[in-house]
C-alpha cells in the first residue's frame, strides 16, 4: 500500500496550509483539506480510515498536534483518490463521494487548552500552520476490511487501539511524511 500526495517544490501546497487565501480559512486555520491516492491496496479493503498528525509540534505545544482523523471511506476499487476539500464537503453533506459511514474525528482544538471557540472546527481538517520552522506531518492511512467501530467526533487513541482490539478488521497500515512550510 502506498500513498502519494502532491507537493510543490517538496511542501503540502499553500491552499491546504498557512499562505492558504483567506477565504479557504476559518480564523487562522487553513480548512480546505489536501487530496491524496492511496494505490496497491490489499485485496479484500473496504474503507479507508487515516490521521494527519504534527509531531514537530512537541517542542511548542507539548503533545502531537492532531490536523484531522478521518474513518471508513469507502473503497470500491485497487486505487483510491481522495479528493481536495473532502473533510469541507463531508462536514457540510455537500457531497455524495461518502456515504454516512464515512466520520470524521476529534482534532487537536478539541482540548481544553486550546480556547477553539468555533465548534465547527473540532471535527474536520485543519491545516498545518507551523510557528515556529517548516514541520513533517504524518499521514498515516489504513485499510480495513469492515467499517470500524467509531463514531463521528472519535479519538486518535480509538484508531490506534484497533490494531490490537480488532486485528482482524486490519488489513495494513501505511504512512507518509509531508513538509509545510513555516
Amino acid at each position: 500500500m502506498q500513498i502519494q500526495v502532491t507537493t510543490e517544490d517538496g511542501y503540502l501546497p499553500d491552499a491546504y496550509s498557512k499562505f492558504a487565501n483567506d477565504s479557504e480559512k476559518s480564523g487562522r486555520y487553513p480548512i480546505q483539506s489536501f487530496p491524496f491516492e492511496v494505490t496497491d491496496l490489499p485485496a479484500g479493503t473496504k474503507y479507508l480510515s487515516w490521521a494527519f498528525i504534527d509531531f514537530d509540534s512537541i517542542p511548542v505545544m507539548g503533545f502531537p498536534w492532531i490536523h484531522w482523523l478521518a474513518a471508513n471511506y469507502p473503497v470500491t476499487q485497487d486505487t483510491v483518490s481522495i479528493p481536495a476539500n473532502l473533510a469541507q464537503l463531508a462536514a457540510n453533506h455537500e457531497t455524495d463521494v461518502v456515504n454516512d459511514v464515512f466520520v470524521q474525528g476529534e482534532n487537536s482544538s478539541y482540548s481544553r487548552y486550546i480556547q477553539e471557540k468555533d465548534s465547527k472546527l473540532k471535527q474536520t481538517y485543519i491545516g498545518p500552520v507551523p510557528p515556529d520552522h517548516d514541520h513533517r506531518y504524518t499521514l498515516m492511512v489504513i485499510a480495513c476490511k469492515e467499517k470500524l467501530p467509531v463514531k463521528a467526533g472519535f479519538f486518535l487513541n480509538e484508531l490506534h487501539h484497533l490494531k490490537q482490539d480488532n486485528p482482524a478488521i486490519i488489513l495494513a497500515d501505511t504512512s507518509v511524511d509531508i513538509l509545510a512550510k513555516a
